[in-house]
Formats: structure tokens, C-alpha cells, sequence
């Protein structure tokens, strides 16, 4: 009826009941050829019927696979026709957007990272105002994001280095910038 069935129960009772005994004869063939072959006794279950079974299974098994293909064409072919030109366009636009503020939000907790430990160890830097100011940390992730989106682009920003770590990771960022965005 086109729903979804995610209850467990309900799947394995249906797997039971219909590839259950195809998937255990083939595994369970594998299973007798692998401890025939220990043996050396695999050419004598060749020459009978039951190799033939195991075969016969096998095929099957590849029936089942055949069916996987197909549905994973017929599901391209709904996306061919759904999806057009403009949706595609809008989604890889989405997905580099979405790819830099992943990128951004690193480089952020990193600055934050570094002004905390220059004021824990008494040093000036660029947050040492905002931390005077008692500012939540929340603020102080919006502005470090700034900082960061600021490096990418000519947009101006009133929070520069104060200290030696905070300019080499400032400069790292920047010839960050240069390889992403060239």
C-alpha cells in the first residue's frame, strides 16, 4: 500500500516469510562446501544432485539482486522526473552553503578556543573586552563566526589579533581563505 514499515517485528516476520529459507539454503551450501573443502571431500558432493541445488539457489539469490537493480533504476528515473534544472541548482547552492558554515563554525570554535586560553594565561586579546562586558557565551560565538566569515570576505570587523597566537591563526585562516575560495 506505499507505506514505510520501520516495526522490526513486522519486518522480520515478513523476511521469514518469504527470503528467509532461500538466504539460509544459500549460506547454509557455503557453509557445507567450506567445511567439504576442509575435508577434501568437496569432488564427492559435486558429482550429486546437491551441488545442483546449491547452484539452483544461487541463481535465485542473483534474481533477488536483479530485483534490487531495477528498483534502484526506476528510483533515478522518478528523480530524473521530479527533480529539474532549477531545484538542482538551488540544492548544490544549498549544499556549499551549508559546507562553508560547517567550515566556519570550526575555524570559530578555534578563535573562541584561542582568545579563552590568552586570557587564562593573562594575556591582551581580542575578546578580552567582550569577557570585561560579561557577554554570554552565545554572543561570543556569533562574533568569532563574524570574525571568521569577515576573513573570507572584504566585509570590516571591529575584533582583530591581540597576541602572537591569535595573528598566526589569523594569518592561517586567511591563507585558509585563499586555498578555499581560488
Amino acid at each position: 500500500d506505499g507505506r514505510i514499515e520501520m516495526r522490526c517485528r513486522k519486518i522480520a516476520a515478513k523476511y521469514f516469510r518469504t527470503w528467509f529459507a532461500l538466504d539460509f539454503l544459500v549460506v547454509a551450501s557455503d557453509v557445507v562446501l567450506q567445511i567439504l573443502d576442509t575435508f577434501k571431500v568437496v569432488d564427492l558432493v559435486r558429482v550429486g544432485k546437491t551441488a545442483r541445488l546449491f547452484r539452483i539457489a544461487r541463481f535465485f539469490r542473483m534474481l533477488r539482486i536483479v530485483r534490487l537493480v531495477r528498483l534502484v533504476k526506476a528510483v533515478e528515473r522518478i528523480g530524473d522526473f521530479l527533480v529539474n534544472s532549477s531545484l538542482l541548482t538551488f540544492l548544490n547552492i544549498t549544499k556549499l552553503l551549508v559546507g562553508l558554515a560547517v567550515i566556519v563554525h570550526f575555524i570559530a570554535c578555534a578563535w573562541v578556543a584561542i582568545g579563552l586560553e590568552a586570557i587564562a594565561g593573562g594575556h591582551k586579546s581580542w575578546m578580552s573586552g567582550l569577557v570585561e562586558a560579561h557577554v554570554d557565551d552565545w554572543y561570543l560565538y556569533v562574533v568569532s563566526f563574524h570574525w571568521c566569515m569577515a576573513q573570507f570576505t572584504p566585509a570590516p570587523n571591529d575584533f582583530h589579533p591581540q597576541n602572537r597566537h591569535e595573528r598566526l591563526y589569523a594569518i592561517f585562516v586567511l591563507f585558509l581563505g585563499l586555498v578555499l575560495f581560488s
